[in-house]
């Protein structure tokens, strides 16, 4: 078995950011692979090393293996060469790992971790730049906290426009029975 040496891409790698992957097709495009050996092996059968044709019947059993996880190969590989199948992809980190995530695998490890730096949205900050955009609440609690002040002035508003409204009601109930009482 090789680890690491890709030989195309599964259905779902454009759904991790992985279309077009190929480890070993994409180095034997750039460069003729000098490796013998796998080539006897029969490696040559199963992707495209450049070089020529296969010689000869391979002298091992070959094949290629596709994960029988949803989630990015690299990781859900090698979690299913250990015996564990998921039913879920792991979350994906396409830009790093959050400073909150680091933050508390720091705490819960008790390693000492200097942020020195990071990118953020495509802008590189410095270490304290990235503490006190770590310390912001998240983009959900923010998001919560403006409906909730937006909210708050409408509902003044309501209240406002339906007591006079309850109260004519009121006015017209009793000029209702008023009516009636005289008839």
């Amino acid at each position: 078995m090789l680890d690491s040496v890709g030989i195309g891409e599964l259905p779902d790698a454009p759904s991790y950011g992985d279309a077009g992957s190929n480890t070993l097709g994409n180095i034997a495009r750039r460069m003729t692979l000098q490796v013998p050996t796998l080539r006897a092996l029969g490696l040559d059968r199963i992707a495209a090393l450049g070089g020529g044709p296969p010689n000869g019947a391979p002298s091992a059993a070959i094949g290629r293996m596709a994960e029988a996880s949803p989630g990015k190969d690299s990781v859900t590989g090698h979690w299913e060469l250990m015996g564990i199948v998921l039913d879920r992809p792991f979350p994906v980190f396409p830009f790093g790992f959050a400073s909150e995530i680091i933050g508390e695998f720091s705490r819960q490890t008790r390693v000492r971790l200097e942020i020195v730096g990071g990118l953020v949205e495509g802008r590189v900050m410095d270490g304290n730049q990235v503490r006190q955009t770590a310390d912001l609440p998240s983009r959900e609690v923010l998001l919560a906290q403006l409906l909730g002040t937006l909210q708050s002035p409408i509902a003044q508003l309501v209240g406002t426009i339906q007591a006079p409204v309850q109260q004519l009601v009121g006015l017209l109930e009793a000029y209702k029975n008023k009516l009636e009482a005289q008839a």
